[in-house]
């Protein structure tokens, strides 16, 4: 499965300056379908042009923050 998704422009508040930064806005359904679920953490893996997101599973004695 394939997605094309915009990269936004995204305004950010700081104390003493403020500045845009890229963003890029995951939603849908087909990520539920795919197993990205509320509450599961994912990790990033940033490579030149390329990022992955894969969820981790999260032992017992874990916290979910």
């Amino acid at each position: 499965m394939h997605r094309k998704l915009k990269i936004h422009s995204k305004f950010r508040r700081r104390t003493w300056d403020n500045i845009l930064v890229p963003e890029i806005r995951l939603e849908g359904h087909w990520l539920k379908e795919l197993g990205f679920e509320e509450g599961k953490t994912v990790q990033v893996i940033m490579q030149e042009k390329k990022l992955t997101l894969v969820i981790l599973e999260q032992n017992p004695d874990q916290s979910s923050s």
